[in-house]
């Protein structure tokens, strides 16, 4: 899956306030416009291979391919459950966070395998 390494700053409700870009950009979020999390209790989650977590947000800062240029513009992070930081891309125009499920499951698991 592309994208850049980077890390969220998350508030006190836990939605993302701020993105850092491993080179040393920042984002401020604007909005977040979907979130999706794997189901699986958070100790589990943290060792699994696939996406277990994904954001999709309105972010306001250096533009992609242009980051002298300030402006807002769509970014997607999401994280794998044993890989630390966060894999970030711009865009897409409409949310693909449920998208990402099937990559949640690289086992060949599904939902009924998580048990109660």
């Amino acid at each position: 899956m592309p994208g850049a390494k980077g890390t969220l700053t998350f508030d006190a409700d836990r939605s993302p306030q701020r993105v850092h870009h491993a080179s040393g950009l920042f984002w401020n979020v604007g909005a977040v416009l979907c979130h999706w999390q794997h189901p699986a209790p958070a100790g589990r989650r943290l060792r699994m291979r696939g996406i277990v977590e994904c954001w999709r947000m309105r972010v306001w800062g250096p533009l992609p391919g242009e980051p002298g240029r300030n402006g807002e513009f769509t970014m997607t992070a999401r994280t794998r459950g044993n890989r630390p930081g966060w894999l970030l891309s711009p865009g897409p125009g409409e949310c693909e966070c449920m998208a990402t499920l099937a990559e949640s499951f690289p086992d060949g698991l599904s939902f009924a395998d998580l048990g109660p």
